[in-house]
């Protein structure tokens, strides 16, 4: 990092935060996060892992805890950014603050009611990128509809059939992305091991 983590009106900027690597070629991104309206700014990296994947993890099913969904992650930000003013009101914000409203903010917005068990994960599908997670949410969701439309006097016992159409269509495509998805990534990974 080569830009200054501590300055104040009396001393001179200096970086008193470091980031230690062994592999500095697995280094995607690292940098300063600005504008907190502290004297400290707190630095992050961002790393490539090549993980390869064991057959004991690619057989585990995967709890996940949070959803970073992209309606959760825009709730969050604007979560964050209407509470900016109150950490920028401080002469010297304190991070502590900052890091309770985060968190905080991350459990109202990203945190699952009952955690999910699931053998979706990177190691056993790589190819299922968080579009296709949540395109599946909403697959789920027009089932649902469809399903609860049985209970309604005028579709039961076999449901609303426009309901029905559109949870068909849309599975039948999000098939169609899935399966494009896949081949995409294998034809990739052929590809980089190519010799």
């Amino acid at each position: 990092i080569s830009i200054s983590t501590h300055s104040t009106s009396t001393t001179q900027n200096s970086c008193i935060d470091n980031i230690i690597t062994n592999n500095i070629e697995s280094v995607l991104n690292s940098g300063v996060i600005d504008n907190l309206g502290s004297t400290h700014r707190p630095i992050f990296a961002m790393f490539h892992l090549n993980i390869s994947p064991t057959t004991s993890c690619s057989d585990s099913k995967q709890i996940q805890y949070y959803s970073f969904s992209k309606t959760n992650v825009e709730s969050l930000i604007n979560d964050l950014e209407s509470k900016v003013e109150n950490l920028l009101g401080y002469e010297e914000p304190d991070f502590d603050d900052f890091f309770d409203i985060f968190n905080k903010a991350i459990d109202t917005h990203c945190k699952l009611e009952k955690p999910k068990v699931t053998k979706r994960n990177p190691i056993t599908n790589p190819w299922i990128t968080d579009g296709i997670v949540e395109a599946i949410r909403v697959k789920e969701e027009l089932y649902n509809d469809w399903i609860l439309s049985k209970r309604d006097k005028n579709f039961s016992p076999i449901g609303d059939p426009s309901l029905h159409l559109r949870f068909t269509t849309y599975r039948r495509c999000l098939k169609h992305v899935i399966k494009t998805q896949k081949n995409a990534y294998l034809n990739g990974k052929i590809l980089e091991n190519d010799g």
